[in-house]
């Protein structure tokens, strides 16, 4: 019988997915169990919308400053050690947060400045991550390594790992913190193994970022494709944030529902998407044998 690692990281994606696969499953856990304690926490800080829902935008507003410049250097740093700085980064300031909120000394404003710095190391880590599955996967076997780092993130960010952060979160409001600040450190552990190391572009050609971010934006602005399916995301992300922004006020003041129920609340959504997957041409591929 095929062993469970095998079975999850076949030797056709090649070796360094089996570092990047079970990274990816370590921190989606941890980064679920953040979706239901993060607005648990600042929910128990202040009961005002627009201090819960501003939390919510400091999070996502280094996308809007920073995604683009990330991508530059994506393609112009190590894709590897991007990702292992950035894992390294966000495990610290979670930790220290979590520290804080043990300890009952983390004011509102110090809880938007992690948040922030949590979404700045995150426009790197993703940019990175996915240029970095592309130079350790071999291209035919690309889409099945991202069915199945995409199942994961679905199972597991968004359907175990909220409930998980909302029981932690019962136990201790610091405790998911800490908890996904040590995913955070296994994750860095695991991807400062991969082998691969992806030509880095001659100096000589390389031009100013701002003059590079411009030409990408020229790029997709022409291409009425990918402009297309770039703002349908851009709409959908706003939307969606902007409803989840206040949930947790709304499930707990109007709905009377517990911390731990919140988090089963909020993982509710992610069932269509897993009972959806078996009948997508990616996910037979993903796991077949």
């Amino acid at each position: 019988m095929r062993s469970l690692g095998a079975y999850l990281a076949p030797s056709e994606l090649g070796a360094d997915f089996r570092k990047i696969f079970p990274a990816a499953i370590i921190s989606n856990l941890g980064d679920g169990a953040l979706i239901a304690a993060g607005p648990l926490l600042v929910a128990s800080i202040t009961s005002e919308p627009a201090a819960v829902g501003a939390a919510a935008f400091v999070q996502q507003l280094p996308w809007l400053l920073f995604a683009l410049f990330s991508g530059v250097l994506v393609d112009r740093l190590d894709r590897r050690l991007m990702i292992v700085a950035a894992d390294t980064f966000r495990a610290i300031v979670l930790a220290a947060l979590g520290l804080a909120v043990l300890l009952d000394t983390a004011p509102l404003w110090a809880v938007y400045v992690a948040l922030f710095l949590l979404g700045t190391a995150e426009t790197l880590a993703d940019n990175a991550s996915g240029a970095l599955l592309v130079s350790a996967v071999p291209k035919d076997h690309l889409g099945t390594a991202n069915a199945r780092l995409f199942a994961s993130g679905t199972v597991l960010q968004q359907l175990g790992g909220p409930p998980l952060g909302a029981l932690l979160f019962a136990a201790g409001a610091g405790i998911p913190l800490v908890f996904n600040a040590i995913t955070f450190a296994a994750a860095a552990t695991l991807i400062a193994r991969v082998a691969v190391r992806p030509p880095l572009p001659d100096d000589s050609a390389r031009t100013a970022i701002w003059q590079e971010v411009r030409e990408g934006v020229r790029w997709l602005w022409h291409h009425s494709g990918v402009r297309t399916l770039a703002l349908s995301i851009l709409v959908m992300n706003i939307t969606f944030c902007a409803a989840f922004a206040t949930w947790v006020l709304f499930a707990r003041e109007r709905l009377g529902l517990t911390e731990t129920q919140f988090g089963l609340l909020v993982s509710v959504g992610a069932v269509g998407g897993v009972l959806g997957m078996p009948s997508t041409t990616s996910w037979s591929r993903a796991w077949a044998l």
